[in-house]
């Protein structure tokens, strides 16, 4: 997802414009959080409504669990509003060196000088980390193989007091960089995670959230991939690099075939925190600091 004109080309004064309430931030953030639609953290269940209060939280239909777009993250628990971290974001992108605090907590009208610094320091830190994650935080691009397997697993039903079969659902998406037969080992950039289900809506979120538009996909099922006019699909492209995705989720598989006495929520945690490792270490990057990239940061989930 790119973010809007002013994210990256607007003045300071122009940005306060756009985002000049949290609900604009809010809608922002849904985007970026939920891409195709709505999925529970919990059970991951891809269907739920936006409550009136609390502020910008959904509710899951299956489960129940409620969800704020900041669970997780780094604004959660923050009492300044969504338009100060967005506003502290963007001038922390666009100035050549770091703001003095007590001119930092002016330009932002922050009442409290405690509040300004740790804003001041949470973005700076993360400023920092952009130059490493840049190849994490940017989408896939060029040739990229897209496939999806389904892990058994146990949830727990609190109501029967019992323990039923279920299905964890795995989307993955690696960067074709060599397309020689006897390289078996993925050695593109690799985005693993689990997703709802294995309905071409979930499939499509995925590759939308993490895939550039314009890039070539190497499919086996057309069916799942309807709606993706923005992208160039080959279902007949997939043969040679399908044993790449495929090494990757033998890995998830027999990870989870050792993980004893896990229900469906713990899996989906200790799982979800696990491919993050799957991640390749690509190096610094000297790309200018963006305000999406800073924001990307601030939003990505702390697993516990």
């Amino acid at each position: 997802m790119t973010g809007p004109p002013a994210a990256t080309e607007l003045s300071f004064a122009q940005f306060r414009e756009v985002f000049a309430d949290d609900d604009a931030c809010v809608a922002h953030l849904i985007k970026m959080r939920w891409p195709g639609s709505f999925v529970c953290r919990r059970c991951k269940g891809p269907r739920g409504w936006r409550l009136a209060a609390p502020a910008a939280t959904y509710e899951c239909a299956g489960c129940g669990s409620q969800t704020s777009v900041k669970a997780g993250t780094r604004m959660h628990g923050s009492r300044l509003p969504l338009r100060v971290w967005f506003w502290a974001a963007h001038l922390v992108a666009t100035s050549d060196e770091p703001v003095p605090v007590r001119q930092f907590q002016k330009i932002l009208g922050i009442n409290s000088y405690k509040a300004a610094f740790e804003l001041r320091r949470t973005l700076l830190y993360l400023a920092d980390e952009v130059e490493y994650y840049t190849e994490e935080l940017n989408p896939l691009r060029g040739i990229v193989k897209v496939n999806i397997t389904q892990l058994d697993s146990t949830a727990y039903h609190p109501l029967s007091n019992r323990h039923a079969r279920t299905k964890l659902t795995l989307a993955a998406a690696i960067e074709i960089t060599d397309l020689d037969e006897n390289a078996s080992f993925p050695k593109g950039r690799i985005r693993l995670t689990t997703i709802a289900n294995n309905s071409s809506k979930s499939i499509q979120a995925f590759v939308r959230a993490h895939i550039e538009p314009g890039s070539k996909l190497l499919i086996d099922r057309y069916t799942l991939y309807p709606d993706l006019t923005e992208y160039v699909l080959d279902p007949h492209g997939h043969a040679q690099p399908l044993r790449r995705t495929e090494w990757v989720f033998s890995c998830a598989r027999s990870w989870l075939r050792n993980a004893k006495a896990l229900d469906r929520v713990a899996a989906n945690k200790i799982l979800e925190t696990s491919l993050a490792e799957f991640a390749p270490e690509t190096g610094q990057s000297h790309q200018d600091i963006t305000f999406e990239s800073l924001l990307r940061l601030a939003m990505r989930l702390r697993h516990k």
